[in-house]
């Protein structure tokens, strides 16, 4: 076992920042590290690194010990029915909110070509990306000019590997 005192130099890579932590004989520094991957990285994608560890005993001057994180994904959480009832010739509106419950970023599309000429949605931006716990509404309208039961769907695209596409059926009710 190398001899006390130990020194732990923390660096950034490319700004040449350093801290040295100076350890007494009989105690110990407890490190902890974030990955942070950033939204332009690939979901499940492993990142590699190290802590290296300077010493000043002269048989062991330098440890590194190897660290691996892997990027999260977002969850996609989204209601996968919404229905409307209102008497015909009237209006009514609901939102849909869409929400990633994940820890990493979620890349989402909507398809609303399924509606039909009785529904409408707004904002229809898309594509779009939520961060973590961040949400999008979607604010859905039903507009019938007779009474009967109106259906459409609106498609939800996304790089949840759990949920990649989620189908909400809309029903409207005009009575």
């Amino acid at each position: 076992m190398p001899s006390p005192p130990y020194s732990f130099i923390y660096s950034v890579p490319l700004l040449g920042q350093y801290t040295i932590y100076n350890i007494p004989p009989n105690h110990s520094l407890s490190v902890t590290t974030k990955l942070a991957p950033g939204a332009q990285a690939v979901p499940q994608q492993s990142f590699p690194g190290q802590i290296v560890v300077y010493s000043g005993d002269s048989h062991h001057l330098m440890k590194t010990v190897a660290v691996s994180g892997t990027g999260e994904t977002g969850t996609l959480s989204v209601p996968t029915a919404l229905n409307l009832t209102v008497p015909h010739g009237k209006k009514k509106g609901a939102n849909l909110v869409i929400r990633n419950t994940g820890l990493g970023v979620l890349n989402v599309s909507l398809d609303l070509s399924g509606l039909g000429s009785l529904f409408s949605a707004t904002p229809t931006t898309s594509p779009f990306t939520l961060a973590h716990n961040k949400t999008h509404t979607l604010a859905v309208r039903f507009a019938p000019s007779a009474a009967g039961s109106f259906n459409g769907t609106i498609t939800i695209k996304s790089d949840d590997p759990a949920h990649p596409s989620v189908t909400v059926m809309v029903t409207g009710t005009a009575t």
